[in-house]
């Protein structure tokens, strides 16, 4: 039984070697790294091993949620990035919903200071004459 558990061990610890071997060295990390991209790099550095692509992708996807420098992101262009990255986009956004809050605000704040004109041109124009 414990020689199963070696088997299983060992064979994911070639695939995370493979994994990292990938982000470190053929990975410039300014862009995304799309998943399928990763598989197909990470396969061809396993070579012809007996690793069904979709068990690998699982474990592709396990460690780098768990890594301490890299997360994966969500959507079209989603895949492998840079933790750092990702927070410094997280704070840009925060940073801009906060502008746009406070300059709504400020245009709110303006809108009910200033007494709207509650009589119309043609009405002013009358009272005028």
């Amino acid at each position: 039984m414990f020689e199963e558990v070696e088997l299983a061990l060992e064979r994911t610890r070639v695939i995370f070697t493979a994994i990292e071997d990938v982000i470190q060295n053929d990975w410039n990390k300014s862009d995304t790294l799309p998943f399928p991209v990763l598989l197909k790099k990470v396969l061809t550095k396993l070579g012809d091993g007996d690793f069904p692509p979709a068990s690998i992708d699982a474990l592709i996807r396990n460690y780098i949620r768990g890594h301490s420098l890299y997360c994966s992101s969500r959507g079209a262009r989603g895949g492998v990035v840079p933790r750092a990255v990702r927070d410094q986009r997280r704070v840009e956004k925060e940073t801009s919903e906060a502008t746009k809050a406070a300059i709504k605000a400020q245009l709110d704040s303006k809108l009910t200071t200033t007494p709207a004109s509650t009589q119309s041109a043609a009405e002013r124009s009358a009272n005028a004459a």
